[in-house]
């Protein structure tokens, strides 16, 4: 019922009887689950459980009924509904996955590929924006934002499988064939991409700006920045879920970042800060802050955590 009512939920409702409505129906989901707790129990199935195993699929189900529902309600306003080509893709990316491996290795390393292959033309037609917004070649910079947000749909469809089906007793059986250095391409490329390269196209925009208002192209453009920063905060999100779901609580990143969940949630909100779209009326009310997690869910990351540090002893040294 929740999973049915959060799907269909309108987005024309008040926001704060959306939130209402979804919190109260979690709310009542988590002290149902919190009651029949029994850590022994969950444990075995979160380190052994896949697609087959019931417990498994419903636990991780409600980890990630937890992540999208404070991803929406952190939106305020209208959030754009999922459309077709979404569950189409997702059904070929299953589909796709060949039963004849042991792991789902070569699945995890070609759609974790895709959004570091596709953030280098990204950074490009982002360096191309800013400088043509400070040309005056204001089509121009709506033409290439236009790709660069098409861009994003797919690197955020590209995730999505991995969030979704990486359960983490199979994450556990190839994660240390990624090696120590796993990781740090992502941080390379996010750094540039939501550090320097975003922080430019969106001062440029903002030095525009006010000879823009009441324009088409001006109306055009603001449109298309709002779009493009919302897919950059999705993106964000969903690279907190993947190791928050498969990691836990507590754990080390192969790189040897400690606590690397909590580390990444804090460097995305420092992101949050910094964002020069913040200084914007139109955009400063974009963003708000998360619920708090219920006493199951806190256990459910607690436990997680305590299963990756036990498998992954080398790896709590580094």
């Amino acid at each position: 019922m929740l999973v049915n009512n959060f799907a269909n939920c309108s987005y024309d409702k008040s926001p704060n009887i959306v939130v209402s409505d979804l919190l109260g129906e979690y709310r009542t989901l988590c002290e149902d689950v919190d009651a029949y707790f029994d850590v022994q129990t969950i444990s075995d199935r979160i380190g052994n459980g896949y697609t087959s195993d019931d417990t498994a699929v419903f636990l991780h189900s409600l980890k990630l009924i937890s992540s999208a529902l404070r991803f929406h309600v952190s939106y305020r306003g209208k959030c754009e509904q999922f459309d077709d080509a979404y569950f189409y893709y997702i059904g070929n990316c299953v589909d796709s996955m060949s039963a004849s491996f042991d792991t789902y290795l070569d699945q995890f390393r070609l759609l974790h590929q895709i959004p570091e292959a596709l953030s280098i033309p990204t950074l490009s037609l982002m360096t191309s924006i800013g400088r043509d917004l400070d040309s005056g070649n204001l089509v121009q910079a709506l033409d290439n934002l236009t790709v660069a947000n098409s861009i994003m749909d797919v690197i955020l469809a590209s995730l999505s499988p991995l969030i979704e089906l990486m359960f983490p007793a199979e994450y556990y059986k190839f994660r240390k064939n990624l090696g120590g250095t796993s990781g740090s391409q992502s941080r390379g490329l996010g750094a540039k991409l939501l550090g320097s390269a975003y922080f430019t196209m969106c001062d440029a925009f903002i030095r525009q700006r006010k000879g823009l208002d009441d324009t088409k192209v001006g109306n055009s453009l603001a449109i298309a920045f709002k779009a493009f920063r919302h897919r950059i905060y999705r993106w964000r999100d969903q690279h907190l879920l993947l190791p928050r779901n498969v990691l836990g609580s507590g754990t080390t990143s192969l790189m040897g970042s400690k606590n690397a969940p909590d580390a990444a949630v804090r460097m995305s909100r420092s992101f949050e800060r910094k964002d020069p779209l913040a200084s914007i009326p139109d955009f400063a009310e974009h963003r708000s802050d998360w619920p708090e997690l219920y006493e199951v869910e806190k256990k459910l990351l607690l436990v997680t955590g305590e299963l990756t540090r036990e498998k992954f002893k080398e790896v709590e040294r580094r």
